[in-house]
């Protein structure tokens, strides 16, 4: 997956015309764009996931030169904090959000697994420490590990739509 595999990574939000490069600093592990070395993924099951704050940012720019971060929304945001539990040895489905977010794997580790261009499935893993950016497009979020994995999610939405999953069908190729 592009922009996410290096230490500084670009991700452009899209939501009509709302338009967000980020630039975020962290590490993470290497994506597999062999979809024959995609591990299983686990049957879904309910996430538990507890709204933390939402608030009305409206229209905005940021630009600090100093860390390389822009973000900027030229329509109507809301920005929402979400904390998420994924239960061992499941998953949350192929879904969809109404906007992007960026992640914080507080404890376990969280598998991210994306449809590539093509037949093809990407996947990356965090732990708990790390940091990703979380596409609106589809995807899924898997726990492979014995232990349930809480994540922190900050989403950029458009004013007063929700960031809750909308279930898809699972990808060609994945």
């Amino acid at each position: 997956m592009p922009g996410i595999v290096t230490k500084r990574k670009t991700l452009v939000i899209g939501l009509g015309a709302l338009v967000a490069p980020v630039l975020l600093a962290g590490s993470a592990g290497a994506a597999s764009g062999d979809h024959s070395k995609i591990a299983p993924i686990p049957p879904v099951a309910p996430v538990d996931s507890v709204l933390l704050a939402r608030g009305a940012a409206g229209e905005f720019h940021i630009a600090n030169p100093d860390t390389g971060v822009t973000l900027r929304a030229t329509e109507s945001t809301d920005v929402v904090m979400v904390k998420t539990t994924v239960q061992p040895h499941s998953s949350t489905g192929w879904h969809t959000h109404a906007g992007p977010s960026v992640v914080i794997v507080a404890s376990g580790a969280v598998r991210l697994i994306e449809p590539e261009d093509g037949d093809d499935c990407a996947q990356e893993t965090f732990s708990a420490g790390a940091s990703f950016v979380h596409p609106a497009d589809v995807h899924d979020v898997a726990n492979d590990g014995a232990e349930a994995a809480v994540v922190y999610a900050t989403y950029f939405v458009p004013e007063g739509a929700s960031p809750a999953l909308v279930p898809v069908d699972r990808p060609r190729g994945c």
